[in-house]
């Protein structure tokens, strides 16, 4: 364990973290101390106790909206990438279609890696694609 001098509203604190935690300790003493002195400048000097409920109430805002930010960029996110799958879904049942369409199934010639290193796709049980890779013994 570390112990970090750390300055808030001019007054002097020990506090404790974990090895290698310093200097984000110190930092957020920073941030934290930002805050006070910006109160300070709006309300005046009405106590430290009350400064510090106020600059930690800030903070917490601040989070808060972070964390809603956060949560509306995942769900654009998730949204576009179901738009994807779904748009990749649909080119490829469209290409199964015309697969099926331009070879019926007894008409599909077969071939494993060793003859070509092709690879077949076509629509099984109805609108079901399946991607089959045959390697061969």
């Amino acid at each position: 364990m570390s112990q970090v001098e750390i300055t808030i509203n001019g007054r002097q604190y020990r506090v404790a973290c974990e090895d290698g935690q310093e200097s984000h300790l110190t930092n957020l003493a920073n941030y934290f101390d930002g805050k006070m002195t910006s109160l300070i400048d709006e309300v005046g000097q009405i106590g430290d106790t009350s400064l510090m409920v106020m600059a930690g109430l800030l903070i917490a805002d601040e989070l808060s909206d972070v964390n809603q930010e956060l949560a509306d960029v995942r769900d654009i996110a998730d949204s576009d990438y179901a738009g994807k799958i779904t748009a990749l879904a649909e080119q490829i049942e469209n290409l199964a279609d015309s697969l099926s369409a331009d070879y019926p199934l007894a008409e599909r010639p077969t071939c494993g890696w060793r003859d070509g290193h092709l690879l077949w796709l076509w629509a099984v049980s109805g609108r079901c694609v399946r991607h089959i890779l045959s390697r061969g013994p």
